[in-house]
């Protein structure tokens, strides 16, 4: 445990938040990206990552001011049900019509820079591409920044949106025409708050900072030197137990200051949130509420009224399961963002039947309720624990009270059980360590805080540990405001 702490790659770094040292092993493709780039002609090329596929990408818009390696070929499609589908030679009904389109081939990363002499000042638009796997379409919003080739400390910006369903490949590329020394940084503000850590030329994950400060042998802790061009690719990493912001960054070191050259923010949304689901069902629209939260892999709360089990499908959806006690119900989430979600429900009573449903959170950014005064006072505490190997410690049971600072939170219970804790709008996560028996217990867990700060849900991973012997599991527990 103690060497796996010390020094773990990117695929642990939730590990790390939760005291395991495994990676994340879901299977998973993505559902479907939007982008935001900010890119300048002083920079040669920049990389944009996208999902692996056997049969290619088709363009539908491109900038004409933008190039993309590798260079696109013409083929004939046919639109059909929304999408462009290959001809590969074949015969076409008549009624339909041959439209030739730009395709990039089967590849999970494409190249792309600024061209044209005359260009001055900015320009924004988008490029469009379909994945003729799936359908699915990957749409980037492209502002371009046209400097005559002088050189910009402005530093590229990528925004992915994303969810906990789907793997996403981490590819980080620059070529700033500098030579120096770069270092590639992560951070998590939600998971690990304050904490900054540098993949090194090593390929080790590391700390480099706290809270602002650098740790002893920061400046050991680069990636290349010497170069002008950085390249990172870390493959497919599922995004599952992510919640929040992912931040990759690549810096220069400057005598005065890091220099950021590059930078990608991946917004992973989560199932967390109070919603209100609106099923439809042979043309009649019925609604309610669902309070669910996600956290660290793990899934709690109720669809309306009804507890339900989650998980995360092999094709990257989410797969909701509950029962009313005369049927049994199933909920696939399909599309999923920050603020809605998208799918299939079906019901035992017809099996072979599917019917769709929406579902958009109450707690929209610009209407979230105030939490200063909710989340303080007295709670009322239930929860589940299993474990691998040993007798579950019982962290969150019975009457816990809690008083916030600022966003700092305390929650105790009668037991002499504390823990520490963050809130952020309605998201809140808990730490601590306590004596148990002849150990120590260490506990992390994320919540959310519903019903107009009336309710919690909230999962957790725990770890026992005593001088000869170690356990660990996981917990999922629910309060109540008195």
């Amino acid at each position: 445990m103690k060497n796996c702490l010390q020094k773990i790659k990117l695929i642990g770094l939730i590990a790390l938040a939760f005291f395991l040292c495994s990676s994340l092993g879901q299977t998973a493709t993505t559902i479907g990206t939007n982008a935001e780039f900010l890119i300048t002609n002083s920079v040669d090329t920049y990389l944009v990552p996208l999902t692996a596929n056997s049969s290619g990408w088709l363009i539908w818009q491109k900038p004409e001011w933008l190039k993309i390696t590798p260079e696109p070929v013409d083929v004939d499609t046919v639109f059909m049900n929304g999408r462009y589908y290959l001809l590969n030679g074949a015969e076409v009904d008549s009624s339909l019509d041959v439209i030739t389109m730009p395709m990039l081939p089967a590849i999970s990363q494409i190249y792309i820079k600024l061209e044209g002499e005359n260009n001055t000042g900015t320009a924004t638009d988008s490029l469009i591409l379909q994945n003729l796997d799936t359908g699915n379409i990957w749409m980037g919003r492209i502002r371009a920044l046209f400097d005559n080739g002088q050189n910009t400390t402005q530093a590229t910006r990528i925004v992915v949106n994303t969810n906990t369903a789907s793997k996403y490949p981490i590819s980080l590329a620059v070529n700033t025409g500098v030579s120096g020394t770069y270092f590639v940084f992560f951070e998590h503000p939600h998971l690990l708050p304050g904490q900054k850590y540098a993949l090194t030329r090593e390929g080790r994950l590391t700390l480099f900072s706290s809270y602002g400060f650098p740790v002893a042998n920061a400046e050991d802790l680069f990636f290349a030197e010497g170069v002008d061009n950085v390249s990172v690719n870390l493959g497919d990493i599922p995004m599952a137990g992510l919640e929040g912001t992912l931040i990759a960054q690549i810096s220069r070191s400057t005598p005065a200051e890091m220099v950021t050259a590059y930078e990608v923010y991946y917004n992973i949304a989560s199932l967390s949130g109070d919603w209100e689901i609106t099923d439809f069902y042979q043309g009649v629209e019925s609604t309610y509420s669902a309070q669910i939260h996600e956290g660290g892999g793990l899934f709690n709360g109720k669809w309306d009224r009804y507890p339900f089990t989650a998980e995360y499908t092999l094709d990257g959806y989410y797969r909701i399961s509950f029962s009313d006690g005369r049927y049994q119900y199933q909920y696939i989430v399909r599309g999923l963002n920050n603020n809605e979600m998208s799918g299939e429900w079906s019901y035992s009573g017809e099996p072979d039947k599917l019917y769709t449903f929406s579902g958009r959170k109450k707690n929209n950014v610009g209407s979230l309720f105030p939490i200063s005064d909710p989340i303080v006072g007295n709670w009322n505490f239930t929860s589940s624990e299993n474990s691998c190997c040993c007798a579950v410690p019982g962290i969150f049971k019975g009457q816990g009270h809690i008083t916030q600072t600022g966003t700092e939170l305390v929650l105790e219970f009668n037991n002499n059980v504390k823990l520490t804790g963050t809130i952020d709008d309605n998201t809140i996560v808990f730490t601590g360590s306590f004596v148990h028996g002849s150990g120590m217990v260490h506990v992390r867990a994320s919540a959310t805080l519903m019903n107009q700060g009336a309710k919690i849900y909230g999962t957790g991973k725990w770890i026992y540990m005593a001088q000869d012997s170690e356990c660990s599991g996981t917990t999922k527990f629910e309060a109540t405001k008195q």
